[in-house]
């Protein structure tokens, strides 16, 4: 977005307006923004953050909650987006002189990017704010005129109704008197409303009395704050027999919910309060009309099979737009009675009553019951991480157990960021990240490196974090003298905590194929020392388990009587960091596959005998060095065999 038109229209020296060049927040998601000017003329300004400006728009009769109720807005120059903050008096004699009073703000969201959407002419978006809520369009007009004209105008849904925005100005600063005459007052309102609500959803009655019938239910008031969820335990295949229900392990971050006298707050695992990062939510939650509610899920980005991680993060730090919503699995209190105690399989039967017919960014996670094998089949088949199978006779139990077990499609795990490596070729900030796991006898055992699966976005992220961090030239973990690439490392103490998918664990323990999957800003690396692994599973047992889910069907001493590697820890892809050993671990993962694919067919190759990048060439005739490969005679296009 480009803030040229805006700097040239302002005096910076005689106006208080910011100017920009200011650094944007990082981290928070985009904002919206409708102030009330009194100009030459009383408009409304309707900003929304789009990258690292504020669309904008001059709508003169401000917004209306009638959707039949078509709003001029004429599109003006992009603003600065601290502009959000300005309130005051813009001098008279300067472009807009009047008084700006902000009238609403909050964040907002649309699905799919939202230049796209505004230069094909339609934007449809939501608000969340504590006056402009729901659903929203934005239609580019088909009339010629000087400057750009859209039609601004409501969604038909639970926010719906015949205000106006002019009935919303009770906590609105009123301009001077002289602004007031020059610029006019506006239609009388109606009423007098600083904040509006969703038209209310048919309540079902009786919910404490249903409550009660649950099998260990006692009446207690909600204490109004967040609350230890249950944990699952890393399992090697999905548990067997009709006591296990088995959900989709949802690709997200955990949310718990307390509702207390019809008002939601939100805390994240860690009991951190997310109620204003994620508003839609905790909106979600209040239209549903309880008094009283403590709710489990968690929150993805997107919904269904089209839930996406990377989206989520994005969206929650602002560089991205998608639709949020929360997958509930879980009901803990419900008006007045705590169902903690009763089995989950009438728990889930209470919730999905409960979200029998939900608003939108709320939806119930439904399973499968007794058939452990077919869940997970059906949640690899969809492209889901894996499943969470948990005991349907057994009341909530806060903190880890194995009462619920989850089983991944695609081995990874979390680790703390210890150090990194230099970047090579054209990566910025670090070339590999040094990972480490809980150990009890060292403290922190190094894990290994990943230096694949970063996009640019992730590399901001995870440098982001990483930032605050001092660096120095000695592990902080413990690490075996066995690679010599980690001389020029720098470490520091445990920091951020990151998820890595990998095909196990090779030699001195370490991570083989390692891939960052995402970085995990809702977790701290003391959360690993609570690790979600079977204790049959832990330390020197951990190495059998990853090993049993990497790819390939041989074992590594069967791999070690095949071929000794030289020089394994030498960097052949430096865009990467990829090693030798990881390349050579790789084709051994994937060899069920390659080789039916391969048998009986002539095999040609490019050798970079100098690594990649530098000049390589294709070879097809057999020469020394590939004596184990067996060769045949074919005939060339010049007319002679060779092998």
């Amino acid at each position: 977005m480009s803030l040229t038109e805006y700097r040239r229209k302002r005096e910076f020296s005689g106006t208080r307006e910011p100017q920009p060049g200011k650094s944007l927040p990082k981290g928070k998601r985009a904002i919206f923004v409708v102030q009330l000017h009194h100009a030459s003329r009383r408009h409304y300004d309707f900003r929304l953050q789009v990258g690292d400006a504020l669309k904008s728009w001059a709508v003169p009769k401000g917004p209306s909650y009638d959707p039949s109720v078509k709003r001029m807005a004429v599109e003006v120059e992009d603003h600065p987006v601290d502009y959000a903050q300005f309130e005051g008096d813009i001098p008279k004699g300067h472009y807009g002189g009047g008084h700006v009073a902000r009238f609403d703000h909050g964040v907002w969201a649309t699905e799919g990017d939202p230049e796209a959407q505004l230069a094909k002419g339609h934007l449809r978006f939501e608000l969340f704010g504590s006056k402009l809520k729901g659903g929203w369009h934005l239609v580019r007009s088909g009339k010629p005129a000087r400057q750009p004209q859209w039609l601004l105008f409501k969604d038909k849904d639970a926010y719906a109704g015949m205000l106006e925005a002019d009935d919303l100005l009770a906590d609105v600063a009123p301009p001077p008197a002289e602004d007031l005459k020059r610029a006019g007052k506006g239609k009388p309102a109606r009423k007098r409303l600083t904040e509006v609500a969703a038209v209310a959803r048919p309540r079902k009655a009786g919910w404490a009395a249903r409550a009660l019938k649950l099998q260990g239910a006692a009446k207690k008031a909600s204490s109004g704050e967040a609350f230890a969820p249950q944990l699952a335990r890393l399992g090697e295949a999905p548990p067997k027999g009709d006591q296990w229900l088995h959900e989709i392990k949802w690709d997200g971050y955990r949310i718990v919910a307390s509702v207390t006298k019809g008002k939601a707050r939100l805390w994240s695992r860690n009991a951190i309060e997310w109620t204003q990062k994620i508003p839609e939510i905790a909106m979600a939650i209040e239209s549903l009309g309880l008094a009283s509610a403590s709710l489990d899920g968690e929150l993805i980005a997107g919904s269904g099979t089209k839930q996406d991680f990377n989206l989520l993060q994005g969206t929650l730090s602002g560089e991205k737009q998608g639709s949020l919503s929360l997958v509930v699995f879980d009901l803990l209190h419900l008006d007045g009675v705590d169902v903690s105690g009763a089995p989950l399989h009438e728990r889930k039967q209470l919730l999905h009553s409960l979200l029998q017919d939900p608003p939108a960014h709320l939806s119930y996670s439904s399973h499968i019951e007794g058939d452990g094998e077919q869940a997970f089949q059906l949640a690899v088949d969809r492209h889901f991480e894996g499943i969470i199978s948990k005991r349907s006779d057994r009341p909530h139990q806060p903190g880890r157990s194995d009462d619920w077990r989850k089983t991944k499609s695609l081995a990874s795990d979390e680790f703390a960021v210890v150090g990194f490596t230099a970047p090579k070729g054209a990566r910025q900030g670090f070339g590999s990240l040094l990972l480490a796991r809980p150990d009890p006898e060292h403290g922190w055992s190094y894990a290994g490196r990943v230096g694949s699966g970063f996009s640019d976005e992730l590399i901001r992220q995870v440098s982001k974090a990483l930032e605050k961090n001092g660096a120095q030239a000695r592990p902080s973990v413990h690490v075996p003298p066995h690679d010599t690439d980690l001389r020029s490392a720098r470490w520091f103490k445990p920091a951020a905590v990151v998820e890595v998918f990998y095909r196990g664990i090779g030699g001195h323990g370490l991570l083989r194929q390692p891939s960052l999957k995402s970085l995990r800003p809702d977790k701290k690396p003391g959360d690993l020392v609570d690790s979600d692994r079977p204790a049959k599973a832990k330390g020197a047992s951990m190495k059998k388990a990853a090993n049993s889910a990497s790819a390939g069907k041989q074992s590594k001493s069967g791999q070690e009587e095949r071929f000794r590697l030289t020089s394994p820890t030498r960097v052949v892809f430096p865009d990467t960091g990829t090693t030798k050993q990881q390349v050579a671990d790789y084709y051994q993962a994937v060899m069920p596959w390659l080789l039916p694919e391969i048998i009986d067919r002539p095999l040609s190759i490019i050798r970079c005998t100098q690594g990649v990048g530098r000049p390589c060439f294709f070879q097809k005739h057999q020469t020394a060095g590939l004596e184990r490969v067996d060769a045949v005679s074919l005939r060339e296009e010049a007319g002679n065999n060779a092998d």
